[in-house]
């Protein structure tokens, strides 16, 4: 299993995560900022259950989301994405991938997990990710479906 984690949503499965360096990391650390079913994926990852992983474009637009949208202040969004690469797998990516997404920036998940050799891609963009169902052989499913696969 192998998450790619987008912004504030998350992508899965080939077991890595959006960065991994396999260190602990306080649940709360993140989980202030998403909570719910977003951190028990996450939570997933941190326990090793399932390996995720990430890329700097991602992780650039998740402190910049948490930072703006969310009103996260500066120090916490860049705690958060230290924390995030204690556990999770850092891929580099080409930038090669475009038109994949309906949207641009969605690109760069894609390109992730392809990269990274996920077989999932959980988020919660509902807009412009999750309609595609599944890109390259990778499902792109909701952190709530994944959760549903994971247990069975």
């Amino acid at each position: 299993m192998t998450h790619v984690y987008s912004s504030l949503t998350m992508s899965s499965t080939r077991i890595a995560d959006a960065t991994s360096s396999r260190l602990r990391y306080k649940r709360a650390d993140i989980g202030d900022s998403l909570g719910g079913v977003p951190n028990e994926c996450i939570r997933l990852a941190q326990e090793n259950k399932v390996a995720g992983l990430t890329c700097d474009e991602i992780l650039d637009e998740l402190y910049e989301k948490l930072t703006t949208k969310f009103h996260v202040p500066s120090f916490r969004g860049k705690e958060i994405v230290v924390n995030l690469l204690t556990f999770l797998q850092r891929v580099e990516i080409p930038g090669e991938l475009k038109g994949a997404a309906p949207d641009a920036d969605d690109d760069m998940v894609l390109e992730c997990a392809v990269v990274g050799g996920a077989t999932h891609i959980v988020t919660g963009n509902m807009k412009h990710l999750l309609p595609i169902r599944s890109y390259q052989g990778i499902l792109i499913v909701t952190p709530a479906d994944f959760l549903a696969q994971f247990r069975y």
